[in-house]
């Protein structure tokens, strides 16, 4: 993957990258997304042999020792995405040398050391950032959209499941598996992405959390299965299992978000991929409509190097607090959500929900823009249209059915409720014998 994109190392615009711990994640992923947002890979450090040549493959400098490419003025920022016990020393020694740091989570591997390298980076004065993807996914983003504009009420409740099979010989090093190095298993791990998702999507913190955990498959010393609840300061719900025990070919990554109108679903989203999809589900008739998800096939990864800029170090962004990094697992110096609001989460862009009435059954439905299909029509109820969907607008239905109307408010209409709106309606229903739907205060009506 890193070879299709070794000739974008070349440029000199973007900001020039330091990589300390040049694994998989960083050569699957991250340094593509790197490279794909505009940034350039200047260096890496690795103790890895195999490691140092795939990076000198792409054009950049491969360094053994850590203060090599500490010393180089052309790396302007540093990654690091070692495993999780030297995360520490790394971020201690890159603010010492004034470069701003991305570090891969989890923080560190214990609270003690979260607090530790806190202080450092506010001691130093060096932007500083947790590398959490998934509130850069596209369907994450569109979620985070359509809760701040009301399309499924008020939020309830939210569920995720993140997991997949991870066993003893998963990798050649596996030091996940390593209590000593990675600091835990699938909670450790895996966790943090649901965490730090489920406050960029409901925009507030969590108040208080536990888990559970269990050692019941995988033959090694940490857990391979945890699961979380939780509540945020509003008094939303959370539930998270994460796990290293389930079969790849279950469904095993699924986000679900509850309220009083609707639910959004999301399937095959969580994870460091494209793709996936997300629906929003009617709370009234449970019908299933496809949530639209702008930049659908756009990596996680790029997403969260693009408001990295050049001069970022000299920004002026406040470093974390040692509060703020100890008592949340996200420390986000560039997230979107705290870009141009003083440190404060950005709300979602309020998206207005308009009525659409399908010309073929005339089902209402509230969405964003003309949907792709009828939910009613494809729920085998009805002919499918030939020529495709077409669907009306209050302004065009209104002419058609002259009377039979009344305005409740701005795109709302309701039926009106006398004698001769019903003979005509039962009059009409005998002629096409649909089924037939009807709009009042925001409520979807079967009859």
């Amino acid at each position: 993957m890193l070879d299709a994109l070794s000739a974008t190392t070349s440029g000199t615009t973007g900001l020039g990258w330091g990589v300390i711990g040049f694994g998989w994640v960083a050569q699957d992923y991250a340094v593509p997304g790197l490279l794909d947002a505009g940034g350039r890979l200047v260096a890496i450090a690795d103790p890895d042999a195999r490691a140092r040549r795939r990076a000198a493959a792409l054009g950049a400098r491969a360094e053994k020792e850590l203060r090599a490419l500490l010393e180089d003025p052309a790396v302007q920022a540093v990654y690091v995405a070692t495993p999780n016990h030297l995360h520490r020393a790394a971020v201690e020694a890159a603010v010492a040398a004034g470069k701003p740091v991305l570090c891969e989570k989890p923080m560190a591997t214990t609270l003690a050391e979260a607090e530790a390298m806190a202080m450092a980076v506010r001691r130093a004065g060096i932007p500083y950032g947790t590398a959490f993807d998934q509130r850069h996914h596209p369907a994450h983003q569109a979620m985070r959209d359509a809760i701040a504009a009301g399309a499924i009420g008020k939020v309830t409740a939210i569920r995720i499941a993140y997991a997949c099979w991870v066993d003893p010989g998963w990798a050649g090093d596996n030091w996940r598996a390593d209590p000593a190095r990675a600091g835990g298993g699938a909670l450790m791990d895996l966790a943090p992405h649901g965490i730090d998702l489920v406050q960029f999507l409901l925009g507030e913190p969590l108040l208080e959390i536990a888990a559970l955990t269990q050692c019941r498959v995988q033959d090694y010393a940490v857990d391979d299965g945890a699961l979380l609840i939780g509540r945020t300061v509003s008094g939303i719900l959370v539930q998270l299992h994460v796990a290293y025990n389930c079969p790849e070919a279950l469904p095993r990554r699924r986000l679900e978000v509850l309220g009083t109108t609707g639910q959004l679903l999301a399937e095959r989203t969580m994870g460091q991929t494209a793709g996936g999809r997300v629906w929003r589900i009617d709370g009234r008739l449970g019908l299933r409509v496809p949530l639209p998800v702008p930049e659908a096939g756009a990596s996680p990864s790029r997403g969260r190097w693009r408001p990295l800029k050049p001069g970022c170090a000299a920004a002026g962004t406040p470093p974390p607090s040692r509060s703020t990094a100890t008592s949340t697992p996200c420390v986000c110096w560039s997230a979107p959500m705290r870009r141009r609001t003083g440190g404060q989460p950005r709300r979602g862009r309020r998206m207005p929900l308009k009525p659409y009435s399908c010309a073929n059954c005339g089902h209402w439905q509230r969405y964003f823009a003309p949907p792709p299909d009828c939910p009613v029509c494809t729920d085998t109820r009805n002919d499918l249209p030939e020529d495709g969907w077409r669907f009306l607008t209050v302004e065009e239905v209104r002419p058609m059915l002259r009377g039979h109307w009344r305005q409740l408010g701005r795109d709302m209409v309701a039926f009106l409720d006398h004698a001769a709106a019903r003979a005509e309606r039962h009059r009409l229903a005998a002629a096409a014998p649909r089924r037939q739907y009807r709009l009042r205060s925001g409520t979807l009506l079967h009859r």
